[in-house]
């Protein structure tokens, strides 16, 4: 659980762009995995100035339970979208050495000025392995997952 003293923010520095960039200081349980443990490694955290951030623990820590594990999303979206990848790669099924095989280069949860929270991952799968698997959600649904490279 995400208390206020693991937040990290920034100072703002443009007041054209009014949001606090920082980031959550301990590890995290993500895509059923425990993440960003090293110290160089931090989950990236983008909010509007004007929030409070007693405000947000509370759905921060709700997201965050949902990221923790959203296995199903994950695989559904991947599924329809990548499906000769699966057919391919899995035999038209995903399994669990997919999901466990997601490795996390970085990541970044965004909350806008009317508390919604959004976030970004890029990712390593055994499907693709010489590209970073790009993951961008929106709410608590897979908006898009693409491969770079």
């Amino acid at each position: 659980m995400v208390t206020i003293d693991k937040i990290v923010l920034e100072d703002i520095k443009d007041p054209e762009y009014p949001y606090k960039n920082g980031y959550i200081d301990m590890p995290l349980k993500l895509f059923g995995q425990m993440r960003f443990e090293d110290d160089d490694e931090k989950l990236g955290l983008s909010i509007p100035a004007t929030i409070d951030l007693e405000a947000i623990i509370e759905p921060l820590n709700d997201y965050l339970l949902w990221l923790s594990d959203c296995r199903a999303a994950l695989e559904t979206f991947y599924l329809r979208e990548h499906k000769e990848w699966i057919d391919e790669c899995y035999d038209g099924e995903l399994d669990d050495e997919w999901y466990n095989s997601l490795e996390m280069y970085s990541g970044t949860i965004d909350i806008d000025e009317d508390g919604a929270f959004s976030a970004n991952f890029s990712c390593g799968d055994n499907m693709n392995d010489d590209h970073l698997l790009i993951i961008e959600i929106s709410g608590k649904e897979i908006n898009d997952m693409w491969f770079d490279g």
